[in-house]
């Protein structure tokens, strides 16, 4: 905690926030007169389904409508549905295929449709739930979902965006099935035989998770080490400071984000998408090399967006203000525009936000206050055509501005120190823009897919100060600029099977064209006396430019047998034909190369209980050393897998849990050169042996009362190291992974004169995670972090919600990360409260 008081940051915190509210209420007003659009039961859609079982049908039904979908899959295991084909409307589509199988539907508006025996909903009724009113088969409900109260989110499916304020589950006090993309094909995230934590739309607002930051938080073996420019992530215990490019893998939607080279080794390039109008963010743990390639050796992140909603208009906009303890206010507004162009063709979709993030950090040498404050702004505009029921056309174009002072190197006071006692601030900018355009074509269950996918990303690092050990002396080490810029163009082909049956199967194949350039300066020196000029310090400079150009061929195909078992494998070709010039180096060549299968097993031993058994490798690709010295291969990590999925109490538990043994092997480590103690040499000379467990439970107790908890613990050892002078020993914990983490929550549903409320409250701690520096100086261990955060929401009518939320109410300020001895170590934002107004228009 700072031991200098803030007055006068809290008179202006308050002033801006009057200020903002004079202007706000005006506003909201205005925006309360307009009339409010819902889409019916009555909407057309043109449908092409099988005769296949009835859940399959629902599901397509659900994809080709933009339907949220909410059912419990054992109400109609060994039911059919006949086939559909034509345009009609949402009504007549489910009353053919719920005809003569004794279950009904209730329409809760926002395209939620739940399946259930129509006693369900009387039921529901008869307990007093609003909106919930008799329904038999093929029979409907107009009700607002905002009568019913806040509960588990739905399950996206197709386009539809996820119901913010509740949702029909609500009535009959089940948690909801969600659908993932993970395997590259829809499933029910209870099927897919994958260590799996997803969250939803709805989730994700309560959470208040917005970027990484604060995703790695809830989900137990993700780590974001994140100084502003650089960021590292590591999940399931997959972790290294040095090699060639990302550990996890990162998709926006079918788009390939993840940086390759030298921007993803140092973590520049490693993308922060916005997570304001997403769908789900779906992270899939262990080791994804198959279906995902190079770089998803600990997992793949996804972010699904929104897309396009064809047959309605649809506005919604938030604005929030908040106050940082002994810092600066943020304030932040997002919005998002839907616009069907063509009715049922051709729509467009704009998702923006503009944030201001007040800063903490003073420098009191150079008499600045809140350095680290960050201003963000990003837009996201995609368009949809479906010319026919056959084809889908989606564009996207994502463009990110960010300019920030990095969160690195405060001390306990929350003050900076400059490196050679200089007053230079250190700042920094992070830019990029990506384009994507995927299309689509299904025929006879078959789905082909093209994704074509182009970013570039400009990163800066200005006045960045650390301490760096090399040998056994510690040197200052300036850096007045570091730009680095990276291009990126990838092209994925795709055929799948889609349609119903137990044979399931993807063909691919992909190819990857990423340059990067960067152009560092520095001072680097012994520590020198207080007002020592820095013409007197050495200067250096480094200059890299890296192209990686490689391909690869997958295939995964899986048999379901006798209804309940299902065998399941695939493998991924690799090449990878990469080069590099340096400072100090000719022009150095190489080809790289994997295979990298997987397998797995899945026995459904009923319908609420899945197990799961798994094999599976990853990947990342070999380098270059300086020098003339030698290159290094590729890592890879054998992951094997044993895991559960169940859904007890009637669908109001949910139990998941797995334990993993993974073999990470030539992993990179990095040790001096015997004839220079100044130069490094990156080699394959180790070997990490990480064991693991990870476990989620989710029980709705109540139609009011909901109670969360997952968590993890990790063993990476190093089992073996063959380097000279590398700074690891045998038996040592491998660096940069947490020990443990786990999160729990507690979250209350509940009416306000007649308006649907929530309140929620989530605790999260990691354990501390350790490493040591390049000359193998003693062990270095992060802090224990405790986060608590609170966040509540109203819906003060059908369009408004008002919201107040408070995060690290226990003002945790650890150290974030072990290498805060070179001052790269980051805390985590001091105790800040806030306030937020959203209002949504046609959903």
């Amino acid at each position: 905690m700072k031991n200098h008081t803030r007055g006068d940051d809290r008179l202006n915190y308050r002033a801006i926030m009057h200020r903002a509210l004079q202007c706000c209420i005006p506003i909201w007003l205005c925006l309360l007169s307009l009339p409010a659009r819902s889409a019916t039961l009555d909407s057309q859609v043109t449908v092409k389904i099988a005769a296949q079982p009835l859940e399959n049908a629902l599901l397509q039904l659900a994809e080709q409508a933009s339907l949220q979908l909410v059912l419990n899959p054992r109400i109609v295991k060994s039911r059919r549905a006949q086939a559909l084909a034509g345009k009609m409307s949402i009504r007549e589509a489910l009353d053919r295929l719920l005809r003569n199988t004794g279950l009904g539907y209730q329409w809760s508006g926002d395209h939620t449709v739940t399946i259930a025996p129509p006693a369900d909903f009387r039921a529901a009724s008869e307990e007093g739930l609003s909106g919930a009113p008799d329904v038999s088969s093929g029979s409907s409900s107009h009700a607002d979902p905002r009568e019913r109260g806040f509960a588990g989110s739905a399950g996206a499916a197709g386009n539809a965006p996820a119901d913010p304020p509740g949702d029909s589950q609500a009535s009959v006090g089940r948690l909801q099935e969600v659908i993932v993309t993970a395997q590259k094909r829809r499933q029910r995230a209870f099927d897919v035989p994958i260590s799996l934590v997803v969250y939803d739309s709805e989730e994700l607002a309560k959470r208040r998770i917005t970027d990484l930051e604060n995703l790695q938080y809830y989900v137990p073996g993700l780590w974001v080490q994140d100084t502003g420019t650089q960021r590292r992530i590591v999940l399931q215990g997959i972790s290294n400071v040095y090699g060639n490019g990302p550990l996890v893998g990162e998709y926006l939607d079918e788009a390939d984000i993840t940086p390759e080279v030298f921007a993803g080794s140092y973590g520049f390039g490693q993308l922060d998408p916005s997570m304001y109008d997403l769908q789900r963010v779906e992270v899939l743990r262990g080791p994804q090399g198959t279906l995902y390639g190079e770089g998803s050796m600990g997992g793949t992140i996804r972010f699904i967006t929104n897309k396009p909603v064809l047959d309605q208009f649809q506005m919604s906009s938030e604005v929030s203000a908040s106050f940082t303890e002994y810092g600066a206010p943020s304030q932040s507004i997002d919005m998002m525009l839907n616009v069907p162009l063509i009715q049922d063709q051709l729509g467009l979709r704009l998702a923006g936000e503009s944030a201001h993030e007040g800063g903490w950090i003073d420098q009191p040498a150079a008499n600045v206050k809140n350095f680290n404050s960050q201003n963000r702004v990003d837009t996201r505009i995609e368009a949809l055509w479906t010319p026919t029921e056959d084809f889908r056309l989606n564009a996207t174009e994502v463009i990110h501005r960010n300019a920030f002072g990095p969160n690195a190197g405060e001390d306990a006071q929350g003050n900076y120190t400059q490196v050679f006692n200089q007053t230079a601030t250190p700042s920094g900018e992070d830019n990029y823009d990506m384009s994507n355009l995927t299309g689509t074509y299904g025929f006879d269950g078959i789905q082909l897919l093209s994704s074509t996918t182009y970013f570039s990303v400009g990163a800066n690092e200005q006045n960045e100060g650390l301490f760096e050990a090399l040998g056994p002396l510690i040197y200052d080490v300036l850096i007045p600029s570091f730009p680095v810029s990276s291009r990126d163009f990838s092209q994925e082909f795709r055929l799948a099977r889609t349609g119903g049956g137990p044979w399931q199967w993807t063909l691919g194949g992909f190819f990857k064209h990423f340059t990067d350039h960067s152009d560092e300066s520095y001072y680097f020196g012994a520590p020198v006396s207080p007002g020592t000029p820095l013409s007197t310090v050495p200067f250096g400079s480094f200059d890299e430019r890296d192209t990686s150009k490689s391909w690869s061929a997958f295939g995964d195909t899986s048999y379901k047998l006798l209804g309940r078992l299902t065998l399941g494998g695939g493998v991924r070709v690799f090449r990878d034909h990469e080069s590099e010039v340096d400072s100090y180096d000719a022009l150095q060549r190489a080809t790289f190369a994997s295979t990298d299968p997987r397998v797995y097993v899945q026995y459904q031993l009923d319908p609420n209980l899945n197990t799961y058994a798994s094999a599976a490798k990853g990947f990342r690709s070999g380098g270059f050393n300086s020098y003339g010295l030698p290159q290094y291969q590729p890592e890879s990590v054998w992951t094997y897998q044993l895991g559960m999925k169940s859904r007890l109490l009637e669908g109001r538990l949910r139990v998941d849990g797995d334990v993993y043994l993974s073999h990470y092997a030539n992993y990179v480590v990095v040790g001096v050169t015997p004839f220079n103690p100044t130069v490094s040499l990156s080699s394959n000379a180790g070997n990490v042996r990480i064991r693991g467990i990870e476990g989620e439970v989710t029980w709705r107790l109540s139609n009011e009362w909901a109670l969360s908890f997952n968590g993890d613990y990790t063993d990476a050892k190093i089992v073996s190291v063959s380097l000279l002078d590398a700074p690891y020993a045998v038996g040592a914990e491998a660096p940069g992974v947490p020990k443990y983490m786990f999160t729990t929550a507690a979250e209350r549903d509940f009416s306000w004169n007649g308006r649907p409320a929530f309140a929620r409250l989530d605790y999260s701690q990691t354990g501390p995670q350790s490493g040591r520096d390049i000359a193998g100086n003693p062990l270095f261990y992060s802090d224990v972090i405790r986060m608590l955060g609170f966040n509540t929401g109203l819906w003060w009518n059908d369009n408004l919600k008002l919201g107040l939320f408070a995060q690290n109410l226990l003002n945790d300020r650890g150290h974030l990360d072990w290498n805060y001895d070179e001052g790269n170590g980051a805390r985590p934002r001091p105790r800040t409260f806030g306030i937020d107004f959203a209002v949504d228009f046609g959903r």
